[in-house]
C-alpha cells in the first residue's frame, strides 16, 4: 500500500482505515497468510529534494516497511479498522503485479553500525532534543520513554522519535533510507535540531 506523506518507520503502530474495494482484497490476503504488507510512501509531483531513489512508474519512493498486523476489525459494510506494526525495512526491486493491488519483490534493508561511540553520542542527542519539542508544546504519546537509561536499543530508539517528532516528509523518507545507524542518529539529531530552531527562542 503506498500512502502520500506517510513514512512507516519499524518499531512503531500505524492505524489504517481500510475501505478501498483493492485494499480489502489485499487485507484478505494478508490476513489468510503471514499478516503481513508493506507501505510504501507516494511521491507527489515529478522527482523530491533528498535525490533517493524513485520507481518514476508507480510514482513511489522504493524505500518502505513491513508491518505485522496486530489487531484488526472489520464492520458490516466490509471496511476495516486495524493497528499495523512496523518490522523491518525494505526495498521495493520490482513488481510482480499491480491490479488490483501491488504485489513486489523486496530486498530487506540491514542496519548496521561504524561507531558505536557515535551512536551513543547520538542517542544522547536525539533524546534530549526530543525532550527539549515537549517542552515546547509537540505533542507525544504518554507512554513514549524520552529517558537515556531505558535500556531500549538505539535503533528502537532512534526510529520511535523520528517516527514521533520528525514532521517533514521528505527527511523521514531520507532517514528510512539510511542503512548505518550512527550516521541515522547523526542525520535525525541535525532534523530535530532544524525543527526547534525554526520554533524562535523559547518564551
Amino acid at each position: 500500500m503506498f500512502l502520500p506523506g506517510c513514512n512507516f518507520f519499524p518499531f512503531t503502530p500505524l492505524p489504517l482505515h481500510i475501505f478501498e474495494p483493492r485494499y480489502r482484497a489485499m487485507l484478505a490476503l494478508a490476513l489468510e497468510g503471514d499478516r503481513m504488507f508493506c507501505i510504501g510512501t507516494r511521491v507527489d509531483g515529478p522527482g523530491n529534494r533528498s535525490g533517493l531513489p524513485v520507481d518514476e512508474g508507480a510514482g513511489v519512493w522504493v524505500h518502505g516497511t513491513i508491518g505485522l498486523v496486530r489487531a484488526c476489525v472489520t464492520a458490516e459494510d466490509g471496511t476495516s479498522n486495524l493497528i499495523l506494526e512496523g518490522l523491518s525495512r525494505v526495498l521495493f526491486t520490482g513488481w510482480l503485479r499491480e491490479e488490483p493491488f501491488r504485489i513486489a519483490t523486496l530486498q530487506p534493508v540491514q542496519t548496521y553500525l561504524e561507531k558505536e561511540a557515535a551512536v551513543i553520542s547520538g542517542m544522547r542527542r536525539i533524546l534530549a532534543l526530543a525532550g527539549a519539542l515537549v517542552d515546547r508544546g509537540m505533542r507525544c504519546p504518554p507512554q513514549l520513554d524520552l529517558k537515556l537509561d531505558s535500556g531500549l536499543p538505539a535503533e528502537l530508539v532512534g526510529d520511535v522519535v523520528a517516527n514521533y517528532f520528525l514532521t517533514d516528509v521528505e527527511q523521514r523518507h531520507e532517514l528510512l533510507a539510511m542503512e548505518c545507524l550512527d550516521e541515522r542518529l547523526e542525520f535525525l539529531a541535525e532534523c530535530l535540531k532544524e525543527q526547534l530552531g525554526a520554533l524562535g527562542p523559547p518564551a
